[in-house]
């Protein structure tokens, strides 16, 4: 039983070899790095990636705008300009040559303008 008493000079009987502190020294916390301070620098650069994103997209929006402004004005002014009556120039043919027609010229007959006998009236003179 001798191995089970405490002789004061804090070693316990069960480990030998386990020391215990001294009661007076004051504790120093270490620096605890948490999750969140790598995330939170994670997500500041995910956030000014997207916005970056954005502003691209935005800008490519604005230039494909103007482009089409500028060529919606432009069709219109080729569509206006149509509307404008201009005369055109007189063309100039080539002269025409008047000849003679081989063909000889019609005889002109005078039409027949007797009155037509029907078969009853020739058949009742008969």
């Amino acid at each position: 039983m001798a191995q089970s008493q405490n002789t004061g000079t804090g070693v316990s009987s069960r480990s030998p070899s386990a020391k215990k502190p001294p009661a007076s020294t004051v504790t120093i916390p270490e620096p605890f790095n948490l999750h969140l301070e790598g995330r939170l620098q994670e997500r500041e650069r995910f956030d000014e990636g997207v916005k970056r994103r954005l502003k691209l997209a935005e800008e490519q929006q604005r230039l494909t705008e103007e482009q089409r402004k500028r060529e919606e004005e432009e069709e219109t002014r080729k569509y206006r300009s149509t509307l404008c009556f201009k005369a055109n120039p007189i063309q100039h043919y080539p002269g025409i040559t008047i000849s003679a027609s081989p063909r000889s010229l019609t005889i002109p007959q005078s039409p027949q303008h007797q009155p037509r006998s029907s078969k009853n009236s020739s058949n009742s003179n008969t």
